[in-house]
C-alpha cells in the first residue's frame, strides 16, 4: 500500500469516527428531549423558542431564522405554545404591520424552569463552537 492510499484511508477511518460522534451527540439529544419532556412538560424545539423569546420579543421570521428552521414547523411550535399559554402574539412597537411573539407570565415561569433545569442537568456549554465543561 502507497503511502497516499494510507492516508486516504485514514482519512476515511477520521470521517467514520466523527460520523460514530455524531450518532453519540445524537443519541444525547435524543435522551436530552425525553428528560425535558419529563421534567419540563415541553420538547425541545419548544425549549429552543421559549429560549429566544426570554431573551427579546421577536416575530417569528427572526426566531426561525436563528433557529434555522422553516416557517411551517415553527407554526406549528408557536401554535403548541400559544394553546399552552407560554406565548402570546402582539403588534410590533415599531411597526404596527408586524406581529411579535412574546412570553406570558406562565412562559417566563417555565423559562425559568428550564434555566434551572439547565442549571442542573447539563455539565458543558457551548464557547464560540466548541463545547465546555462547565466550571
Amino acid at each position: 500500500m502507497s503511502s497516499g492510499e494510507s492516508s486516504r484511508e485514514g482519512l476515511k477511518v477520521q470521517q467514520l469516527n466523527d460520523l460514530c460522534h455524531t450518532k453519540d451527540l445524537v443519541a444525547t439529544v435524543v435522551q436530552l428531549e425525553a428528560c425535558l419532556r419529563k421534567e419540563v412538560g415541553i420538547n425541545l424545539n419548544q425549549a429552543f423558542v421559549l429560549c429566544c423569546l426570554a431573551r427579546v420579543p421577536l416575530s417569528a421570521g427572526a426566531i426561525a431564522d436563528e433557529l434555522r428552521i422553516h416557517g411551517a414547523s415553527l407554526s406549528r411550535i408557536i401554535k403548541v405554545l400559544h394553546s399552552k399559554g407560554y406565548i402570546y402574539r402582539n403588534l410590533d412597537s415599531r411597526d404596527s404591520r408586524q406581529k411579535v411573539l412574546a412570553l406570558t407570565e406562565e412562559g417566563k415561569r417555565k423559562a425559568l424552569l428550564l434555566a434551572e433545569y439547565e442549571a442542573r442537568e447539563f455539565p458543558l456549554t457551548v464557547v464560540g463552537r466548541e463545547l465546555v465543561e462547565k466550571r
